[in-house]
């Protein structure tokens, strides 16, 4: 009999489980990487500290391998936070199952699962995972993957991956405790990916919150740089802000049977085309407007001049993801798109979910954040006798605080 998914307790705790038991090899050193300074403390303190602002922890246990048991305690002791302890086992469910099997006594009701070298979760994040466990077994945060995603082999691309549907999963995630316990009871020893897997192979649905894209895990030097910056007193708890950026565009339609006619990236059958030095793209290219508008960036023309020949027929999803690119390097994301298309021709209703979904694949946004629409012009002007059609789009994006120079 397959298990129930939901059930109806709203926890206003849980204890948190972080699992400390990892060598770091990647990340060098002679100890391991939770127990390396960052930002001027042990990670593993960073870590604590971060459960700890949030103050719904009704216990906090740390999995750590004997040798670090008394470094664990010093730590926990030095930051006036109390801890509870438990040995680790040679893989990660090993551990994740010991501090399970020492939380039984407690009888907690929900326990959250949290790498110890993600010390930048913040209490938001604790919020939307605990919120969602109240209709849910078990709950883990994910970031919709944004990067095209390649198989290689040799060195060489082999194909190219849709990425549509795809996230990358964080923690703290989030389970009702008798559940996650049955699923670690049932299947030790499987070593599976992580937690959530196990409850999918038992056959209970697990939810998906938004993540946040500076709960980054350390694994490399790079990482703890990313982590360091953002720990800076210059950047800690800031607030992130929210942007509006607005884009316009219009091209002329022309028979063409040699150009195809492009819409948000996917490829419309028309006998019409859109005139334009690159593929005339006039929903990609409004929505390009619109993310350098919010970023104080300029416009398209200046970051891909139709003077320079390289532009020539060049495919509109490269000016996004360019766009795209200067908001991540900024720490920044996408949080929602509206574009609207006016005009007689082309109709947008027939390709209606073609476009949707190409603008989801591009933008790495659900569909369910990404608003499209057509209207017309009543007949009127140069949109009204089917001379060409314009765009609009407006999109909102986060980025973090900041003071301006």
């Amino acid at each position: 009999m397959r298990p129930s998914n939901k059930h109806d307790t709203y926890p206003s705790s849980a204890a948190v489980i972080l699992v400390a038991g990892g060598s770091g090899e990647r990340m060098g050193g002679n100890i391991p990487k939770q127990f390396q300074p960052l930002a001027g403390k042990p990670m593993l303190q960073q870590t604590l500290e971060s459960v700890h602002r949030w103050g719904k922890a009704s216990q906090i246990m740390v999995v750590t391998h004997a040798e670090w048991k008394q470094k664990t305690i010093e730590i926990a002791k030095e930051t006036g936070i109390n801890i509870l302890w438990a040995e680790g086992g040679d893989t990660r469910q090993a551990s994740v199952k010991a501090g399970l099997e020492a939380l039984v006594p407690l009888n907690p009701t929900h326990v959250l699962v949290h790498d110890a070298a993600r010390p930048l979760a913040s209490p938001a994040l604790f919020d939307r995972v605990l919120g969602a466990l109240g209709e849910n077994l078990s709950v883990i945060p994910a970031i919709a993957v944004a990067d095209s995603l390649k198989q290689g082999k040799g060195g060489l691309v082999t194909g190219a991956v849709a990425r549509e549907g795809l996230y990358r999963a964080q923690t703290p995630q989030g389970f009702a405790f008798s559940a996650i316990y049955d699923a670690h009871t049932r299947l030790a020893g499987q070593n599976l990916s992580d937690d959530a897997a196990l409850m999918e192979k038992i056959g209970v649905d697990t939810a998906l919150v938004e993540g946040d894209a500076r709960n980054i895990k350390i694994t490399v030097p790079e990482d703890r740089m990313q982590a360091e910056q953002w720990l800076s007193p210059q950047w800690e708890y800031r607030p992130l802000e929210y942007r509006t950026g607005h884009g316009v565009d219009v091209h002329p339609l022309v028979e063409d049977a040699t150009r195809p006619l492009m819409l948000g990236g996917a490829e419309i059958p028309s006998p019409l085309a859109l005139a334009g030095h690159s593929d005339a793209d006039v929903l990609l290219h409004a929505l390009t407007d619109a993310l350098l508008g919010a970023l104080g960036e300029g416009d398209i023309g200046m970051h891909f001049p139709p003077s320079d020949a390289k532009w020539k027929n060049a495919a509109s999803a490269q000016f996004v993801e360019h766009a795209l690119h200067l908001l991540k390097a900024r720490g920044g994301k996408l949080t929602h798109i509206d574009i609207t298309l006016m005009g007689e021709a082309p109709r947008l209703s027939p390709h209606r979910q073609p476009i949707l979904e190409s603008l989801s694949r591009i933008t790495g946004l659900p569909q369910t954040r990404i608003g499209l629409k057509a209207t017309t012009t009543e007949k009127l002007g140069f949109l009204g006798r089917g001379e060409g059609a314009m765009a609009m789009a407006t999109v909102t994006i986060a980025l973090p605080a900041q003071v301006d120079a």
